[in-house]
């Protein structure tokens, strides 16, 4: 949607070029299977965000595994989350998974923002949820309803969503405690210079995670994932 220049390039053909690269890489890789999210944007108007589920939903067939949504807060007000339940319900009525970018930043905004997620939206996953660990109430409302948090620990880092190592490892040790379910990511790892074996070894280093509990999130990380539905 951003980068179909106002209407001038058409979505399908910015679609399908995604979904070459993905047969390419199937084709090269035969080994590894991945699948497409499409994202709405907290700065896109309701109807262009629902353009992007009903494109998620004709590409499926091709590919498209799930939606999310992301971007900056128009005006850094709190995002009315509420407001995407027909969109989410669309999407799961066509057979897509469903992930949430929130709960990263924005303290007791973000905190808020996250409990509207896990209550009304009951997405399948949600991308960084850090904040959860603010509120047992809300960790064992995940737990409970096996919200799985996509976390990326060297992104939290850099961006100061996390301040140091040692909050880190505070946070991970308060998830564990309270059967929060969570996997590792990497966010960007052409932006954040990292990989997923970098992410677990300053897991480990950190002491924030050890081996077993590595392993034990990686496997859920494979049974979380949206491909399953291709």
């Amino acid at each position: 949607m951003k980068r179909n220049r106002g209407g001038e390039r058409d979505l399908d053909h910015i679609i399908l070029a995604a979904i070459r690269g993905l047969d390419r890489a199937e084709l090269e890789y035969p080994q590894v299977q991945a699948g497409l999210i499409l994202m709405m944007d907290r700065t896109f108007t309701p109807e262009q965000n629902r353009i992007v589920v009903e494109k998620a939903i004709h590409w499926s067939p091709r590919g498209v595994v799930g939606v999310d949504i992301a971007g900056p807060r128009p005006g850094h007000r709190r995002y009315d989350y509420a407001a995407l339940l027909p969109m989410v319900e669309r999407a799961r009525e066509g057979g897509l998974g469903v992930t949430i970018h929130v709960g990263e930043e924005g303290g007791a905004l973000g905190a808020e923002e996250l409990a509207e997620v896990v209550t009304v939206l009951r997405p399948d996953r949600i991308g960084h949820g850090i904040l959860a660990a603010t509120s047992p109430a809300l960790m064992e409302q995940i737990a409970a309803a096996g919200i799985v948090l996509e976390i990326c620990p060297t992104s939290n880092l850099l961006t100061k969503a996390i301040p140091d190592e040692e909050a880190l490892r505070a946070l991970f040790r308060t998830f564990v405690e309270h059967g929060v379910p969570f996997t590792i990511a990497t966010d960007g790892p052409e932006m954040m210079r990292t990989r997923l074996r970098d992410e677990f070894e300053l897991l480990l280093r950190s002491g924030a995670l050890d081996e077993a509990e590595l392993r034990e999130a990686n496997a859920r990380g494979h049974s979380a994932s949206f491909l399953g539905r291709r």
